[in-house]
């Protein structure tokens, strides 16, 4: 028994380090090896010795990490991180929708904020299109396709009132279309919400209530200075996304990235599923119709 689970322990490891291709791609360009060696491009291993020469506060005064707290793996430009998040240990470089998803998550690199998952799966088109028009009616294109581009920005919007609407509820996500074609969705939760607790709220006025919750949550980044391209607090994906083809992986997935120019059009179109203008800013009339014009966070 113990030989199975250290077995298991060693096989999950495996698979979180073999999982994402930048675990092991190059943080630089092959051409940057062929330069003059300066101070600032040195071996990491000689840096390191001549940090620590420099007193520790002003090593730590000059040091910017940009991401996670813990154990810093890459700083910089070379992190992979949305929002000072770091990554998941995934990869999203064949999976627009998944990109998309956390790129744009209010609390940085957050697949559980609007993760298609079920993109995966590559469901057939009716079944898609029952999932995708309810509550909110829906009749744009779909792709049961996980490296198309298309659909995608609505299914993101989607899923992330779903996540949304099941965390006010204090549902688990896994009981969800997270996981799922035919878990519960949004009708269900009404009868939930019914029989539970007697409360009467149709699953659109679910649907309004995450909406609102998402809107707040955005008005909360923009007022602490989330601006669309930062690539610090921005809805943006690291350089590499576009430039690193993936290394390893599914055969239909390796040599991918996520091609920019489209990449911008999904995150254009999803802003305005959103009700929010071309800079991820909520339009005053989606503040209007979510009865959150006069709260404050976007006034600070």
């Amino acid at each position: 028994m113990k030989k199975l689970l250290m077995a298991t322990l060693i096989l999950l490891i495996s698979i979180t380090f073999v999982s994402t291709g930048f675990a092991f791609s190059k943080a630089l360009p092959e051409k940057a090896t062929q330069e003059k060696v300066s101070p600032e491009n040195a071996p990491a291993q000689e840096k390191a010795s001549a940090a620590e020469k420099v007193p520790a506060k002003k090593r730590a005064a000059k040091l910017k990490v940009i991401g996670f707290v813990g154990k810093v793996t890459m700083v910089g430009a070379n992190l992979i991180q949305v929002k000072g998040m770091s990554n998941l240990h995934s990869d999203e470089r064949a999976t627009p929708a998944l990109a998309l998803n956390i790129s744009l998550a209010s609390r940085g690199s957050d697949h559980l904020r609007s993760r298609p998952a079920i993109d995966l799966y590559h469901l057939p088109e009716p079944v898609m299109r029952r999932i995708y028009s309810s509550p909110i009616p829906y009749d744009g294109p779909l792709s049961s396709e996980q490296t198309e581009y298309i659909g995608k920005p609505w299914q993101v919007f989607w899923h992330e009132n779903c996540y949304m609407g099941v965390d006010c509820l204090g549902i688990c996500k896994y009981h969800t279309t997270f996981l799922g074609a035919t878990l519960p969705n949004f009708e269900d939760w009404s009868k939930v919400l019914y029989y539970n607790t007697g409360l009467q709220m149709t699953p659109k006025e679910i649907w309004e209530v995450a909406e609102r919750c998402n809107n707040m949550e955005r008005l909360f980044n923009l007022r602490e200075g989330l601006s669309k391209d930062d690539p610090e607090k921005g809805d943006v994906l690291n350089p590499r996304y576009h430039t690193e083809p993936t290394r390893r992986g599914a055969p239909d997935a390796i040599g991918r990235v996520i091609e920019k120019d489209k990449w911008l059009k999904m995150r254009a179109e999803c802003y305005g599923y959103k009700g929010w203008d071309e800079n991820g800013i909520p339009k005053p009339e989606t503040l209007k119709r979510l009865g959150i014009d006069h709260e404050p966070s976007h006034l600070v």
